[in-house]
């Protein structure tokens, strides 16, 4: 592993991520007509019980942001499979195209607020398939239900096998999950602050992450 991978699977990386997995959930809840953009399960559920009612409108509304997450997928293994003709590390053009997302959507009015749902969701889309592991350990930094479950089994692990670094792992997991409500908490007093421009806050993690990433 390099010295950039190492990095990029450094705690402090996926914390910040983290953070910013927290507040654009909660920024698109707040903000942008009370949607979690983050995740899909919700959007493909209401999608089908809106199809079936044949509300198709809406099932289109629900629809659109799955197609955009599943689009994000693929752009950053673009950049991944890229790799070899670039000169910078793969995961700085995600980071920057998650920059350029973000600015998008800080200046979409509310009015727009559909539209800046579908980017959230390309935005997370990039970022959770950029950065999946820390300290050798998957994760997701978007969401927190996966982080939970590794953390309670290792948990369990523990209790049974007496072994101290399921301990420490499941203790590493569920400081995400925390770090992850803090970024949500941070983005209910931003909001008030500064409304839907607010989510260039999370730029600034993002230019964080570029800078300590390709650090010497």
């Amino acid at each position: 592993m390099n010295k950039f991978e190492i990095k990029s699977q450094s705690f402090k990386v996926a914390a910040l991520l983290a953070i910013v997995g927290g507040f654009l959930d909660s920024y698109s809840y707040i903000i942008r007509n009370g949607v979690f953009a983050n995740a899909q399960t919700g959007n493909m559920v209401l999608f089908g019980i809106n199809l079936l009612n044949r509300n198709y409108q809406s099932a289109f509304h629900f629809l659109l942001p799955i197609i955009s997450f599943f689009l994000g997928i693929i752009i950053a293994e673009y950049w991944n499979y890229k790799q070899e003709k670039k000169q910078l590390h793969w995961r700085n053009y995600t980071l920057a195209t998650q920059i350029i997302i973000l600015t998008i959507v800080a200046f979409l009015p509310l009015s727009q607020s559909s539209l800046a749902n579908v980017l959230i969701s390309l935005n997370c889309a990039i970022q959770v398939q950029s950065f999946k592991h820390f300290h050798n350990l998957a994760y997701a930094s978007t969401m927190c239900t996966g982080n939970l479950m590794k953390s309670a089994k290792l948990i369990a692990d523990y209790h049974f096998k007496k072994d101290k670094n399921n301990l420490i792992k499941a203790i590493k997991y569920l400081s995400l999950i925390i770090v992850f409500i803090i970024g949500a908490a941070i983005a209910v007093v931003v909001t008030k602050l500064f409304s839907y421009h607010s989510v260039l806050f999370c730029n600034l993690l993002l230019v964080i992450i570029v800078i300590i990433i390709n650090g010497k």
